[in-house]
């Protein structure tokens, strides 16, 4: 939504801290969410297959295309095996 006012300065320092604490906290969520995925320690079945490719198109939303290509990678393999 966009508001013109006379005084556009306090509308804009208003809202530039709350977007980029947002991008922060989906930041974290997504290394969060990277460091699970490559935990050697997962199992890598039907199941892992599903999640990497529901998670890839979140991680290629947010402009982090190697590892999204990387989970489609995975679970394709999976499949394949499988």
């Amino acid at each position: 939504m966009i508001v013109v006012s006379a005084d556009t300065t306090v509308i804009a320092q208003w809202q530039l801290p709350e977007a980029e604490e947002a991008e922060e906290t989906v930041g974290d969520c997504l290394d969060k969410a990277e460091a699970l995925l490559s935990d050697p320690a997962e199992a890598r079945d039907g199941y892992y297959a599903f999640v990497c490719e529901k998670c890839a198109s979140a991680f290629r939303y947010h402009g982090r295309f190697a590892f999204a290509s990387e989970l489609e990678k995975r679970a394709e393999e999976i499949y394949a095996g499988a």
